[in-house]
């Protein structure tokens, strides 16, 4: 197989789409001339970038064993982390209550789909998906896994047998 690489125009298009959506949502702060209301916007603006590097972070990298090999906190320590983030935010939003929208829907929703995106996008390695850059978080969530067959045949209540 041949070895894939970041997918840098995907990037470009998806920084695009996020900061950019972003900054429209808010550039009415931004430009207001209102040093209180712009110093706010800046802020609002530039907590999505942490937290979308802490989504990339989270599956883009592996927990050092001795952390990873602790019960509880080693499987679950990325989901409750990014857990305590989005209940700040709204913690945040709810002692602002203009800043609600935007802090979870702008950054915590979006942000989460442009982290995994951008994962997925720089991902570089053999498989035939960029999805198999998403690994590490679907290795974490349990699986169903497929039942051994059954001898005999199975049927419905109700209907006669087929020989």
């Amino acid at each position: 197989m041949v070895k894939r690489g970041p997918n840098v125009i995907g990037l470009a298009a998806m920084i695009l789409i996020y900061w950019g959506g972003l900054f429209y949502w808010i550039k009415d702060d931004l430009t207001s001339g209102v040093a209180e209301e712009q110093f706010r916007a800046a802020i609002l603006f530039f907590v999505s970038f942490p937290y979308v590097g802490m989504v990339m972070w989270g599956t883009m990298t592996d927990l050092p064993e001795k952390l990873k090999e602790l019960p509880l906190i080693g499987r679950f320590f990325k989901p409750f982390l990014w857990l305590v983030v989005v209940l700040l935010m709204a913690y945040w939003g709810w002692v602002d209550k203009a800043a609600v929208g935007f802090l979870l829907v702008g950054i915590a929703l979006f942000g989460l789909g442009t982290g995994l995106a951008m994962s997925c996008l720089l991902y570089s390695g053999e498989e035939s998906s960029r999805l198999y850059g998403l690994k590490r978080l679907v290795d974490v969530y349990p699986s169903i896994t497929k039942p051994e067959a059954m001898s005999g045949s199975i049927r419905s209540f109700g209907q006669p047998p087929l020989f």
